[in-house]
């Protein structure tokens, strides 16, 4: 009978550590599988965000240079019409395999900001309405970033203090003016 007993709790022990050691490793790959998946969408998003203000940047200095008079409305508007969007376009659909709706929808915003708005397409070259353009790309921006960091589990940014670009009233450096 002890034999039985020994026989019975070893095997009970073994289910015992089959289960735990089961169970461990299913929570683990859980939350490994999290964690990847919130890598890749921060890459994503990431790349969204360079492709995106790599356009930014092309038509902010071609509104510069008309505004400057070294280029004429129509080299101005020709120019705006060749800013390469492919690379900002594919970023974009990267991410709407990846992020939830709340990020894929901010994105979306931006992308109309960028292409389908006056201003970046040659449009509407009026200096005034252009600052307000920006301004609209910049709070976008804004609103999908903090789209994306809740996405990932962060709280959304205080932007009178982490913010850049134009709104930002003690901003000594900007985007813009680092990269131009």
């Amino acid at each position: 009978m002890q034999s039985l007993i020994a026989v019975v709790g070893t095997l009970l022990g073994a289910v015992v550590g089959v289960l735990g050691s089961y169970t461990t490793q299913r929570l683990s790959y859980r939350r490994e599988s999290s964690e990847r998946l919130a890598t890749v969408r921060r890459l994503a998003y990431v790349e969204f965000l360079v492709a995106v203000h790599d356009m930014y940047v092309q038509i902010l200095a071609i509104h510069r240079k008309q505004r400057a008079g070294t280029m004429t409305p129509v080299e101005a508007t020709q120019s705006l019409h060749e800013v390469p969007s492919r690379n900002a376009q594919a970023a974009l659909e990267n991410l709407r395999l990846l992020a939830t709706d709340v990020v894929a929808e901010n994105a979306a915003f931006l992308w109309a900001r960028m292409r389908r708005d006056a201003e970046p397409l040659g449009r509407d070259l009026d200096a005034q309405r252009f600052a307000a353009w920006r301004d609209r790309y910049w709070d976008s921006r804004r609103k999908f970033i903090d789209a994306a960091r809740r996405d990932v589990g962060f709280r959304s940014l205080d932007w009178s203090t982490a913010g850049v670009g134009p709104g930002r009233q003690d901003n000594d450096i900007s985007i813009d003016s680092a990269t131009s």
